[in-house]
C-alpha cells in the first residue's frame, strides 16, 4: 500500500509582464525533505519538484552536512539553470538520502543520485532519478491537490 505525501503549490504572478496588464502566473509544486546525516535527520526543507530535473540538485550546506556516497571524483558543469551571475555550477554527482514529509506523513528512506552543488546559489530540486522514477506523482492543479505515492 502506497504512503500518500501532500504536496503544495507556489504561486507568484510575473511580474515582468504586471506593468504590461498581463497576469501570467509562476508556479511550482513545493514538498518538504529531510536528509539522513550523521546525528540522525537534517532539519525539514522546503524541495521543488521539478519534472523536468534529470536528476535531484542538493545546495553545498545541505549535501556537507548529510551522509554522501560521493559517485565522481571531479567535478563537471552543470547547464541550464537560472543564474543572474554564471551560466555554469559546478556539481559533483553522489548519492544521498532523504525522506518526503507532510504534516501527516513521512516516507521511508529514498536514496538519490544527486547533483551536489559547490555553493548556495541553488535551489533545491527534486528531480526524476530517484524520486519521479520511482513513485508516482498526481498534480491535479485546477483541484489544487498534488500529492506522492510512495512505495516502501
Amino acid at each position: 500500500m502506497p504512503i500518500k505525501i501532500n504536496l503544495r503549490f507556489h504561486e507568484l504572478p510575473d511580474y515582468h509582464f504586471l506593468d504590461q496588464g498581463i497576469l501570467l502566473w509562476l508556479r511550482r509544486i513545493i514538498t518538504t525533505v529531510s536528509f539522513a546525516t550523521p546525528d540522525g535527520w537534517s532539519q525539514p526543507r522546503p524541495a521543488i519538484v521539478d519534472t523536468g530535473s534529470y536528476a535531484c540538485l542538493i545546495p553545498q550546506s545541505i549535501w556537507k552536512e548529510s551522509l554522501v556516497k560521493m559517485l565522481s571524483s571531479t567535478t563537471f558543469n552543470l547547464h541550464g539553470l537560472i543564474r543572474k551571475s554564471k551560466d555554469v555550477l559546478p556539481v559533483y554527482l553522489g548519492e544521498i538520502t532523504c525522506v518526503i514529509l507532510d504534516d501527516i506523513q513521512v516516507s521511508p528512506p529514498i536514496s538519490l543520485k544527486s547533483y551536489l552543488a559547490l555553493e548556495d546559489d541553488c535551489p533545491l530540486l527534486l528531480g526524476f532519478e530517484g524520486i519521479l522514477s520511482s513513485h508516482k506523482l498526481i498534480c491535479d492543479y485546477p483541484n489544487k491537490a498534488a500529492y506522492f505515492e510512495i512505495y516502501p
